[in-house]
């Protein structure tokens, strides 16, 4: 066995790694790495491996451990990265908010996913072996939520002609089962 010389297989610059890390991917074997190609016809493989990994683009969430750190829609290219592995201490900003789910504990995991024009997958390399501090871990923050956009109208509205909030709660909850069928969040908004 050999080390992966960083010739042999170029580390995405988009994922937010500290040089420890970075040391650490360049040090590893190359078939600790995965290679997957899918055509047409593997469709179905391709949607089983992904889910299997979590890592299917359509059912990403927000408190899913992996998220996006690179995409670009007209090449069929999507960078994600286990938020677990991404040191955001690398990224400080002093206008926004750090809003991780989960700790940082140094996971490696990563993947870049291809698709094709028709949107089916094409390909998969990356580093998919979580360390065991990352499986464990829980959130460290629930999602945002996002509120119907109606729902937070009316109670804004409530809110400047000063009425009660017990009463804006209670006028809210008839609207969302009234109007929409019990659901708080509608497409995500």
């Amino acid at each position: 066995m050999f080390a992966l010389s960083e010739n042999l297989y170029q580390i995405p610059s988009h994922l937010i790694l500290n040089d420890n890390q970075k040391k650490e991917l360049r040090s590893l074997t190359a078939n600790a790495f995965v290679h997957l190609e899918w055509n047409n016809k593997s469709q179905e493989d391709a949607y089983q491996f992904l889910k299997i990994h979590n890592l299917l683009l359509e059912d990403l969430k927000q408190d899913s451990r992996w998220k996006t750190r690179y995409s670009d829609k007209k090449k069929g290219l999507y960078i994600l990265q286990c938020s677990c592995g991404s040191d955001m201490k690398l990224k400080s900003s002093l206008t926004r908010k750090n809003r991780q789910m989960y700790a940082f504990v140094g996971c490696l995991a990563f993947a870049k996913i291809k698709k094709d024009k028709d949107n089916n997958y094409v390909a998969l390399d990356g580093y998919l072996e979580h360390l065991d501090a990352c499986i464990n871990s829980k959130p460290q923050q629930p999602p945002p939520l996002h509120i119907n956009e109606t729902v937070k109208i009316i109670a804004i509205n409530m809110l400047k002609a000063q009425v009660h909030p017990a009463a804006i709660l209670e006028d809210n909850m008839k609207f969302i089962e009234l109007n929409l069928g019990g659901n708080v969040l509608i497409d995500n908004e």
